[in-house]
């Protein structure tokens, strides 16, 4: 029923020179049948829980595995689309897989247009940009504390020089203009913007990223908010939400909120009749204006591994990936091999353990399975090519040149973050004229960023233009 709705997609991945085999197999029977490993697997279709959706032409059936529990409401299986990834059969994924969650071929189409507009449209300065809206942890003042010293430090530690994020901390003393009010609004204002990505870490429930709780009320993002703000725009670009259960597709009738000291959820169960509630990973999804695609988990993820996820993802933008769901495996996988003695005695036990000791290695390996992407995993990403930057200092100013500039490249933007403003935007300076050769003078301490494009690629250099230091 969607191989139509499809063809796009897949003319669209042909030009790109990718090979797209489009089958009705069965997921196994189909991977089996392929003459090489796939680069990327995307499942076209939904999934329920429902009995009476078993024969549904749509469906799709995701894997189910064993969960390793740290509480014991959780529930014993989680399903993992990522699982079908895991081609040699060691518990680990070794190609991305996606899903579309669509029931009807209109659904498809709606997300095939939006990769192609998002794939098509022109480089830009903006493609990154960073936004990133972190909830408070709940866990107590001196952890709530620690974790947004944690984010704060990572984000300047970890970040490739050229990044430039935008933060929103729901409980900050001084969170940027407009958000205080409605903080919601204010990401995404962000999420309407653009840029390499966004973020959402905290907690959440299947329909809801909560970001904190004030004065006896829930701030937070609904999926039905999202549906509403994100019905028309520009297509946005790949969010990733670090919490529990926004990728959970499978199960319409969840409404537990999994974040501590939750309350019963205000929505009741929806009559029989009624259409399924969808996550709010689906609804990001499905906007007209949401996200090009949506990486979250399907149940509930530790904030352990979620930390080290978090480091791993910055770690890996460094790196000039071409699409999603490459980059996604490459954090997971680094990730996975995390270890950090203070931040796991903090973390570790704070939403409580089933076993005198949990197994932080069980927790690593069920986070490489528990988040999947919403969208495809073939998504081109703008993560910028490098180009070298030479730095010549003259008294109070600082000389710089690119060398050996990409042909066929434009410059965009050359400006200048200055250290009080990590993380913060980068001031404009005047570029070199299109005729000119790719140099200029600065003055003043901080990041040097010369951003280009070419029709295909982004390309930046930074470099640290640090103060003079004075003789003692």
């Amino acid at each position: 029923m969607f191989e139509r709705a499809l063809a796009p997609l897949a003319g669209h991945r042909g030009a790109e020179g990718l090979e797209a085999v489009v089958t009705t197999e069965p997921v196994e029977r189909a991977i089996a049948k392929l003459p090489r490993p796939p680069a990327c697997i995307l499942l076209v279709g939904d999934d329920s829980d429902d009995p009476a959706d078993a024969g549904r032409p749509w469906r799709v059936p995701v894997r189910r595995l064993p969960f390793y529990r740290w509480r014991d409401v959780q529930p014993p299986t989680f399903a993992s689309d990522a699982a079908w990834g895991d081609l040699d059969a060691d518990g680990l994924p070794d190609v991305p897989v996606g899903r579309l969650p669509v029931r009807t071929a209109r659904e498809l189409e709606r997300i095939v247009a939006k990769i192609i507009a998002y794939e098509s449209r022109p480089l830009r300065a903006d493609d990154l940009r960073l936004s990133v809206w972190a909830g408070s942890a709940m866990y107590g003042e001196v952890v709530d504390r620690l974790a947004n010293t944690l984010l704060l430090t990572t984000l300047k530690n970890k970040s490739p020089a050229w990044l430039e994020p935008w933060v929103l901390l729901t409980e900050a003393s001084e969170p940027p203009d407009g958000a205080k009010g409605d903080p919601a609004r204010a990401f995404l204002d962000q999420v309407r913007r653009g840029g390499l990505m966004t973020l959402l870490i905290g907690h959440a429930s299947r329909t809801s990223f909560a970001a904190s709780q004030t004065t006896g009320r829930w701030v937070e993002l609904t999926a039905r908010r999202a549906e509403r703000e994100l019905e028309q725009g520009e297509v946005a670009s790949p969010m990733v939400i670090v919490a529990c259960d926004t990728g959970d597709f499978v199960d319409p009738k969840a409404r537990r909120r999994s974040w501590p000291g939750s309350a019963p959820a205000r929505d009741a169960t929806p009559p029989a009749a009624a259409p399924p509630t969808p996550s709010l990973g689906e609804a990001l999804l499905l906007a007209p204006a949401g996200p090009v695609a949506v990486v979250a988990a399907t149940t509930e993820s530790h904030p352990l591994p979620n930390a080290y996820l978090g480091r791993a993802m910055l770690d890996q933008m460094a790196h000039p990936y071409r699409r999603l769901g490459t980059w996604f495996l490459a954090a997971q996988r680094e990730a996975a091999a995390m270890r950090d003695p203070l931040l796991e005695a903090t973390l570790r036990d704070v939403e409580g353990k089933l076993e005198e000791r949990i197994d932080t290695a069980r927790l690593q390996q069920d986070q490489q399975l528990t988040y999947a992407i919403l969208g495809d995993p073939a998504t081109r990403i703008r993560l910028p090519r490098e180009m070298e930057l030479a730095v010549e200092r003259e008294q109070a100013a600082w000389r710089w040149r690119v060398v050996s500039p990409p042909s066929g490249a434009r410059v965009l933007e050359v400006g200048v973050r200055r250290p009080a403003a990590m993380p913060g935007a980068f001031e404009p300076v005047r570029p070199p004229a299109p005729d000119q050769p790719w140099q200029g003078t600065v003055t003043g301490p901080g990041v040097l960023r010369v951003l280009a494009a070419d029709r295909q690629n982004l390309w930046v250099a930074a470099a640290n233009l640090e103060p003079e230091r004075k003789a003692p």
